[in-house]
């Protein structure tokens, strides 16, 4: 059976990660802030001759003894193989030793949004039956003119503007910037209507801040009338988009601030940063088009979902302690 680490073995969760997983979403600083009070992080690692699979998940009490799976935002199935494997059979001998690791700890049900760096994508979303939901933008970091250059003329714009008018501070990601920044981004979603799933509150961001603080930067640019504030998960050579949130009359603030985190990644070797997706895949969608203006390429983001006990997870739906899992969910 694959082996379970929980991150409270933090020289276990370290060593595996940080030798050959490149998506910072797996470290397990960031894990434990996502759990929370309600999910607990574990590392899933099953390993056969020269290949390992490594996969980060929270595990969340429903009740009953049953228990929930998800990635936390991005995750799935990490091969390492050698050059010469065969990756869909690795993916294949894999996938039953995690089934059965988390059947082990009560799980009746797992959802991952599978990472845009994943080794062998194709052959883990054959293996694990994912579906394709909508696209989302990346951006490569090593050419920061020729980036400038194709930028959208419109967008350039802004950024000179917004210069104008303030400075963009570039920081580690302390208590006092979470306090700051939990409050921007309430009000912002507060606004914007967003869904409970969003609408994450200050104990969450000064938890991010005491867990993963090394591992996040914040961007802001204040205004005379207004700003935007975004935050940058990031490890040796990836960064993801994580929040950002805008305020006051400043409608240039938030192209600044994006343009400004790009340059500093940068600076610190970062390669490649994942700027997420839209509200939907609509050319009208105003979230995707403004991400799009600042990636070099789009790709598609999969899903994979399975259950192993239907009863029980439908069970958890209905009393409100879990969510309908996707239709394209494989009964394992």
């Amino acid at each position: 059976m694959a082996e379970v680490v929980l991150a409270a073995d933090k020289a276990r969760w370290d060593a595996l990660v940080g030798s050959r997983v490149l998506d910072p979403h797996y470290l397990r600083q960031f894990a434990t802030a996502q759990g929370g009070d309600s999910g607990t992080p574990v590392l899933i690692h099953a390993a056969g001759g020269d290949c390992s699979t490594l996969e980060v998940l929270l595990i969340t009490d429903i009740g009953g003894g049953h228990r929930t799976a998800r990635a936390p935002l991005y995750g799935g199935p990490w091969l390492s193989l050698p050059q010469s494997g065969d990756a869909i059979a690795a993916a294949t001998a894999a996938q039953p030793e995690i089934d059965a690791a988390l059947r082990g700890l009560g799980v009746v049900s797992e959802v991952s949004v599978l990472s845009p760096w994943l080794p062998h994508a194709e052959m883990v979303r054959q293996a694990w039956r994912a579906q394709t939901t909508r696209l989302v933008c990346l951006a490569s970091l090593d050419d920061p003119e020729a980036s400038w250059a194709t930028l959208e003329p419109s967008r350039r714009a802004e950024v000179r503007r917004a210069g104008r008018e303030g400075t963009v501070r570039w920081r580690p990601f302390d208590q006092e910037g979470a306090a700051r920044f939990a409050a921007v981004y309430a009000s912002a979603m507060e606004r914007a209507g967003a869904s409970p799933r969003w609408r994450l509150g200050h104990d969450y961001f000064t938890r991010l801040s005491a867990e993963a603080g090394e591992f996040v930067h914040m961007a802001t640019l204040e205004t005379p009338t207004g700003g935007a504030a975004a935050l940058f998960l990031h490890n040796a050579s990836r960064a993801s988009y994580l929040y950002a949130a805008r305020w006051g009359r400043a409608p240039a603030a938030a192209s600044a601030v994006l343009w400004s985190a790009r340059v500093e990644l940068d600076r610190m070797g970062i390669e490649v940063m994942l700027l997420g997706g839209g509200l939907s895949d609509s050319p009208d969608d105003s979230l995707l088009r403004f991400k799009r203006a600042f990636a070099d390429r789009v790709t598609p983001l999969s899903v994979a979902a399975r259950v192993f006990d239907r009863d029980a997870h439908d069970e958890a739906v209905a009393s409100g302690h879990a969510r309908p899992l996707p239709d394209f969910t494989v009964e394992a």
